[in-house]
């Protein structure tokens, strides 16, 4: 186990390293587009020419133009994400669905922000190269703390979502946990190889990838007002973001490929 952590942890710090080494501004236009064709990226979303993004990682976070994700204004939650939309549905006695047959307990993902969790819904949405990488708000309604709670860095992609037991749980995470009209949401990023570094615009403080970290919160006095489609997190490379509600949602949305903004539940 203690290996497993230090090579995956030492193996993405490598990679971040390479991520945000500067190109040279004369190379960036051909890189970067050759990296969308192997991707699979869509660049007439982009905010900026490329040329704008000084290292890989900036590109790979990048901005979308402004309307590109229209939101769904009749429904309470929206997808936070670009992605597939891998499970969804109730849970019961503090377990979580992760995949067909596998559960994890939501005490231990969500550490001690899981009080009252023991039942709701829970959603989760797979993020790949070609996504954008930015997490948004998927409700209206009030940022209460961030939680960092650091793990080991899985992939969780197939197959190992549906063999590596508690993955979920055992990976990094930041825990933003909101509070809505009708209950409390947690809107966890979950680390994976080669995405060690997540970051939030809520916090300066809250960065995750620091080597001996522990877990560590920080709670807003007041808490940050966000509606649907403010940004959260970013991730520096593609993971998978959990939604986790003490309350039950009826969900609208299917399996399969989702865009940031469209309706989830209500």
């Amino acid at each position: 186990m203690w290996c497993s952590y230090f090579i995956t942890r030492l193996t993405s710090k490598v990679i971040r390293g390479i991520c945000t080494c500067p190109v040279p501004r004369v190379f960036r236009q051909s890189l970067w587009t050759r990296a969308a064709g192997i991707f699979g990226m869509n660049l007439a979303e982009a905010q900026h020419e490329l040329p704008h993004y000084p290292t890989f990682d900036a590109f790979f976070t990048r901005e979308l133009k402004h309307g590109s994700r229209p939101i769904d204004s009749t429904v309470s939650l929206v997808s936070p994400a670009d992605g597939q939309l891998t499970s969804f549905g109730s849970f019961t006695d503090g377990k979580l669905i992760q995949a067909k047959g596998v559960f994890y307990p939501v005490g231990l993902f969500l550490g001690a922000e899981s009080v009252d969790f023991t039942s709701g819904s829970v959603a989760t949405i797979y993020l790949s190269p070609k996504d954008c990488h930015r997490v948004f708000s998927p409700a209206d309604g009030e940022v209460e703390s961030i939680t960092i709670i650091p793990g080991a860095l899985v992939p969780v992609r197939e197959p190992y979502v549906s063999t590596v037991p508690e993955l979920f749980g055992r990976n990094e995470r930041m825990v933003i946990m909101m509070k809505t009209s009708q209950g409390r949401l947690a809107v966890v990023m979950v680390g994976a190889l080669n995405v060690g570094t997540m970051t939030t615009p809520l916090s300066s403080k809250m960065v995750t990838h620091q080597w001996g970290q522990k877990t560590r919160t920080v709670s807003f006095e007041s808490p940050k007002k966000v509606s649907k489609g403010d940004l959260l997190g970013i991730f520096h490379m593609g993971s998978t973001v959990v939604l986790v509600s003490d309350y039950e949602l009826k969900f609208l949305a299917k399996s399969g490929p989702i865009m940031m903004g469209t309706s989830l539940a209500e």
